[in-house]
């Protein structure tokens, strides 16, 4: 159903498109259907895991963008996902603009704002419109159902970065609101947060110590969203009233639940990430090929669903894991919340009054505001103040929303000041009052509430010639049973110079114009054809090879998982470890026939930058840019029983350019507790001799600190949320030579040496090497050659084992005749692993693969927009997972409109294993795709 409704929105959309000019749509991404029908003699089960996803009649892969105008005043904005690596759901929103109308449909952010006690902020599906009635009068309706549950978590640094994982996931992308004592942290720049795992680092150096506050507020896909119905009707400025309610209103009591895991041994002792949290304590059951594991062989967080074993899992190897776990279905919030406000004018003072009353259809509450503000302007310059009151009972809950709302009685006061010529700047804030001990929709008990204090003081000086200047000073206090108290003063001192501009472009073209005489442009010119083929020479995105995601991978050779997409031979680019040669699922990805999930790191074969470097070639802007920070923190008390710790952070970086040939970058800092001593440093030298050299050397080491357990704080709140989250220590030393040279305006060569070591808390300890050569030679306007080499070696810190891996990648585009636009594209693919435990690659227990992978590839167009194809793969494994599989397929690719591909094929595949009971299989497969793609 859900594949009929994709396409048929996306034919009404091109339909539309093609109406009224596709100059009104921005289009991107890729949508394909797959009609597939096979025939299979042997081994049925081995052609499933062998062709993941072939064994399907109907597929529909989706992610595509659509946004713009569709007719007049009607516009979109849609974001459609549906594969089984996807868990986001799609968003769809339709809209329209009339002059004193706005009607959104679909996936919305539906934002009713004016009242922070009555206030909605959440993504939704459903109806949101909004009239305009005149005399700056606006009416907004919102009927809805929430896309997800909102989450508050709160808890402790401790001296790290991170990661700290949040409970629930995925997580609804851009939903989250990340707080630390109290500041909001802006996501890319203090943070990153990642949707589908809930991990959450912060960046730089910036280290959260064990004094301050983490709190994060979140959606997360759930598919028990509740209905919400609201509307706002107020004057802009002077008044408004607010009504929320969901009528579904339900609370839903956890219940626990099984589960049961299985994962392929990697070699490595993790980690493995089950899918389902928290996990019940002590429920779990571990088997490693069919033995039952004991404790001490494992670790795992409840929390996360993060498991590690004590040392490394034979590669290949069958994990089972069974376990409960109770997810809190608790709907929180309120059933209703009605809300008022209005603003006057006292005497020139103006007064905003903001009050509201709600009930979870057992008990009511309410909560009043008030807010002043004024401004002043004299001779000694501009000076505003404003002040706050609020008080909000203990059984008043607002709506499920994202953001941070306190249950608080609280007085707030503040100050801003700056001179005339806006040199000097100062800000004072004070808050004084009771609020709860953590954030929470739900009704507080007086025994919950506890009096605080906070204090902040900013000054900003911006002296002509003179760096600029910044202090701040902040703290806080809670007393009652938290008793918590925290101190923080930070210096920071920056300034940047330009030395002189240059004339030449700082980041040239990796190729000069024209790298081909005359008569080759010219020969170039007259056979070139529109046949989706890049000068490099790799295959098009529509190209499929034999499957979606078997051998072809998704988008040609380079693809989601480097050597075939998703499932192909490499998997997917090792997303494990983040370059430590694990991934979420071995052995071929997520289904391909072999491979450990990539090499490792993001990007394919290792996360290495293949085809380019991370500095360009070229000349810089001469210049500096430098900045110095120095902060103290003190904290004491909180869940921990006196507890009592200091913290203490220095960090400098600059940017110094001497000339437009040298450029130094340096990230340093320091940070010392009462228990430990973390650092962070960050050195890079780049000399570029000439226009065609790039030498890159770069420092990376980092170190969290002292390697400690998940702590649970002392309590007598045991459902408190300081306890739902928790972090891990990390230990990373980096070393990194890049050279990028080009030799001619033909060939281009990177070279890569690093040498790492990683520890950590939830990490594979390990220490490794690797050398890396690329190159791209244009040989003529009709021939390109690329190839990638990589040796890496890996051993496991405090532990016997490693492993070796060799890694090539070798391609040739090829047109060889000037009139006819037939081409041949070769490709040659190696991979030799060995993974080995105590006493080196020749003791017993070690265990190697090797893998050989050959293709080529021939088509021609045989008209303005169809193309006939033929293919030869081959590939033979031995070692740990022997096996031959050799496969031929023709097909042609039909180009129906601007964006439409029509591919038709025929494959045949043999595969020998000497691991499979049947000895292998025969297949014959008929494969239609229908491809739209931007």
């Amino acid at each position: 159903m859900g594949q009929k409704v994709f396409g048929l929105l996306i034919l009404i959309v091109l339909s539309i498109s093609s109406l009224w000019g596709e100059d009104e749509l921005t289009i991107s991404g890729y949508y394909t259907m797959y009609f597939r029908t096979y025939s299979v003699s042997g081994d049925r089960n081995l052609y499933s895991y062998d062709n993941y996803g072939n064994d399907s009649t109907f597929d529909n892969y989706t992610n595509l963008y659509i946004r713009g105008k569709l007719y007049k005043n009607a516009f979109i904005d849609a974001q459609l996902s549906q594969d089984r690596f996807s868990p986001m759901g799609n968003r769809l929103t339709l809209e329209y603009r009339g002059k004193d109308i706005n009607i959104k449909i679909g996936s919305i952010l539906a934002s009713l704002v004016g009242n922070e006690f009555a206030v909605l902020n959440k993504s939704i599906d459903g109806l949101l419109l909004s009239l305009n009635l005149g005399n700056k009068t606006s009416l907004s309706l919102v009927a809805s159902k929430s896309r997800g549950s909102t989450k508050v978590e709160s808890f402790r640094g401790n001296n790290t970065p991170g990661p700290y994982y949040l409970r629930y996931s995925p997580i609804v992308e851009g939903s989250e609101v990340v707080k630390v004592d109290e500041i909001i942290m802006k996501r890319g720049i203090d943070y990153q947060l990642d949707y589908y795992t809930g991990e959450l680092n912060f960046l730089g150096a910036r280290i959260i110590p064990e004094g301050s506050i983490i709190t994060v507020s979140y959606e997360y896909f759930y598919s028990k969203g509740s209905s919400i119905l609201g509307f706002r009707l107020g004057k802009e400025g002077q008044w408004g009233i607010t009504y929320l309610s969901r009528p579904d209103f339900t609370y839903v009591a956890p219940q626990k639940l099984s589960r049961e895991e299985y994962f392929i041994g990697t070699g490595t002792p993790g980690p493995f990430y089950l899918s389902y949290r928290p996990i019940v304590q002590d429920s779990e059951t571990v088997i490693v090929d069919g033995v039952t594991q004991k404790k001490d062989a494992y670790l795992i967080n409840y929390l996360s669903g993060i498991l590690t074993f004590n040392s490394p899992v034979p590669a290949g190897s069958t994990i089972v894991v069974r376990y409960s776990y109770m997810p809190n279905a608790t709907t929180q919030g309120s059933k209703q919340v009605i809300g008022l406000d209005g603003k006057i004018n006292l005497g020139g003072l103006p007064l905003l009054l903001q009050m509201a009353r709600s009930t979870d259809g057992f008990h009511s509450g309410s909560a009043v505001g008030l807010v002043t503000n004024k401004n002043l302007r004299g001779k000694f310059g501009e000076l505003s103040f404003s002040y706050a009151l609020r008080s909000i009972s203990d059984d008043f809950a607002p709506l499920e929303s994202v953001g941070f709302f306190r249950q608080e009685k609280s007085q707030n006061l503040a100050f801003n000041w700056s001179n005339l010529a806006k040199t000097v700047r100062a800000n004072f804030h004070l808050s004084l009052g009771k609020r709860p001990y953590s954030y929470s929709f739900s009704s507080i008990t007086p025994s919950q509430f506890s009096s605080f204090k906070d204090l902040f003081f900013n000054l900003d000086l911006t002296l002509p010639s003179l760096p600029q200047i910044n202090f701040s000073h902040y703290s806080n206090s809670q007393g009652g049973g938290y008793n918590y108290m925290n101190t923080r003063d930070e210096l920071r001192i920056f300034s940047s110079k330009v030395f002189k501009s240059t004339s030449k472009d700082s980041i040239p073209p990796p190729f000069e114009e024209g790298p081909f005489s005359q008569n080759e442009q010219k020969e170039q010119a007259t056979s070139s054809t529109d046949n989706n083929y890049s000068t490099g020479g790799y295959p098009p995105a529509s190209y499929s090879g034999s499957s979606y995601y078997g051998t072809g991978g998704f988008g040609g050779y380079t693809g989601y998982g480097g050597g075939a997409g998703y499932g192909g031979y490499s998997g997917y680019g090792g997303f494990g470890n983040y370059g430590s040669f694990g991934g979420y699922s071995v052995f071929g990805g997520y289904g391909g026939p072999s491979g450990y999930g990539g090499f490792g790191g993001y990007t394919p074969y290792g996360g290495y930058y293949r085809g380019r470097m991370p500095t360009p070639i070229g000349v810089f802007t001469p210049g500096i840019s430098w900045a110095f920070s120095l902060s103290k923190q003190y904290s004491s008390g909180g869940f921990v029983t006196n507890y009592k710790g200091d913290f203490l952070m220095g960090r400098f970086n600059v940017d110094y350019i001497p000339n437009e040939r040298l450029k130094v970058s340096a990230d340093l800092s320091r940070s010392k507790s009462s228990t430990t001593t973390s650092l962070s440093n960050f050195i890079q030298l780049v000399y570029n001799p000439s226009d065609k050299l790039s030498i890159s050397l770069s420092i990376n080491e980092s170190n969290s600190g002292t390697e400690a357990s998940p702590e649970f704080y002392n309590s007598s709140f045991q459902n408190s949320q300081y306890n739902e989250s928790f972090s891990g220590s990390l230990n990373q030393k980096i070393r990194t030579l890049d050279i990028q040279y080009l030799p001619s305006s033909r060939l281009s060569l990177g070279i890569r040496i690093e040498k790492s070591l990683s520890e950590g808390t939830y990490t594979s300890n390990s220490s490794s090497d690797g050398k890396s050569l690329f190159f791209t030679y244009l040989i003529s306007p009709r021939a390109s050659l690329s190839g990638t080499y990589m040796i890496q070696n890996m051993d496991f810190v405090t532990m016997s084992g490693g492993m070796k891996s060799k890694l090539g990648y070798l391609t040739l585009s090829y047109q060889p005749f000037k009139s006819l636009p037939f081409t041949l594209n070769m490709d040659y693919q190696i991979m030799d692993t060995e993974n080995y435990y105590g006493g080196g690659a020749s003791a017993s227990g070690a265990t190697s693969s090797n893998l050989r992978v050959w293709a080529l590839r021939a088509q021609n167009p045989i008209g303005q927009n169809r193309t006939i194809f033929a293919e030869l793969r081959g590939t033979n494994s031995s070692g740990n997972f022997p096996y031959s599989r050799f496969e031929t397929s023709i097909g042609v690719d039909l180009r129906l409109k601007r964006y439409l591909t029509w591919t038709l094929s025929l494959n045949r595949t043999t595969y020998r294993g000497q691991t499979s009971p049947s000895g292998g299989y025969t297949a014959t497969l008929f494969n239609s795709a229908m491809s739209l793609r931007f």
